[in-house]
């Protein structure tokens, strides 16, 4: 089992995605949806999934919602690590920024 975290924030359009517009693309690349939840901290709102495999790639779920990456735990190893097209540009998983929901 999984968790993911999207954020919400655009870069591109400098606007949110919507929770639902967020919901529909992780929907089309997780597989086994468990929970599905909302976490704001500090003004950022994070739409956190947990899940038990990807169905497709991680790297094009970020690209369909223009996030640089997105962060994800593996319970099994609890290990984390970001994912995404520009994931080395934010350094390495830190499981303090997590969230869960």
């Amino acid at each position: 089992m999984q968790t993911i975290n999207i954020g919400l924030d655009n870069p591109v359009t400098g606007k949110q995605n919507t929770v639902d517009q967020t919901i529909g693309v992780a929907i089309r690349y997780l597989k086994g949806i468990s929970d599905i939840g909302v976490v704001k901290d500090r003004g950022e709102v994070t739409l956190v999934v947990t899940y038990f495999e990807p169905v497709g790639s991680l790297t094009v779920l970020c690209a369909e919602l223009d996030q640089d990456c997105v962060a994800v735990l593996d319970h099994d190893t609890e290990q984390g690590t970001l994912i995404g097209p520009k994931a080395e540009a934010w350094g390495a998983f830190d499981p303090e920024q997590f969230k869960f929901i």
